[in-house]
């Protein structure tokens, strides 16, 4: 029932977290490449480090009471995202990214102002980076955009597959 910045400051815990978070990383890696390639055997996915492909984190301040972890595919587009902190909670700092913990002491992120300054961030793009102000309507339609041209991208860089994945993988996982 720790928050995760402070149950993260025990470096013992957090190796363990770590340790599963890979294990489930590799899994959901897996899934992503079968989603994104299909299963037959053009879709060995050979080319492509899916790893990479997949986050793992926790969020800054967290909706709910049990510890978890996050372990999500990045591109971050989903029939869930349904309003802004679905959004931000995922593409700013309000995600820490397991190797960024324990977080330093002088971290903003420790702060409740800063967490819902975060939140309440214009949209950004998470693979370009462009701007959409306050218009959850454009930042919807443009990661539907990049989605479709991250899985192309994927494709080519030795993905195989037909490419017709329809939404992000997420697996959360509870610790503690």
């Amino acid at each position: 029932m720790l928050h995760p910045l402070e149950a993260f400051k025990d470096e013992e815990f957090l190796e363990r977290v770590r340790t599963d978070a890979e294990e489930l990383k590799g899994l959901v890696a897996r899934e992503l490449r079968r989603k994104i390639c299909g299963g037959g055997a053009a879709a060995s996915g050979e080319g492509v480090n899916w790893g990479a492909e997949v986050r793992v984190g926790v969020h800054a301040g967290p909706s709910m009471n049990h510890l978890h972890v996050h372990v999500i595919s990045r591109e971050g587009f989903s029939d869930r995202v349904k309003k802004r902190v679905h959004y931000n909670s995922f593409n700013t700092a309000f995600f820490v990214p397991l190797d960024e913990l324990p977080l330093r002491t002088d971290d903003p992120r420790w702060e409740h102002h800063e967490r819902a300054r975060l939140l309440k961030m214009d949209y950004t793009c998470w693979r370009c980076g462009r701007g959409f102000k306050n218009s959850f309507a454009g930042i919807k339609q443009h990661v539907a955009e990049e989605f479709v041209e991250w899985k192309k991208a994927l494709v080519e860089a030795g993905g195989g597959g037909d490419g017709r994945a329809t939404s992000s993988f997420d697996a959360s996982s509870s610790s503690g």
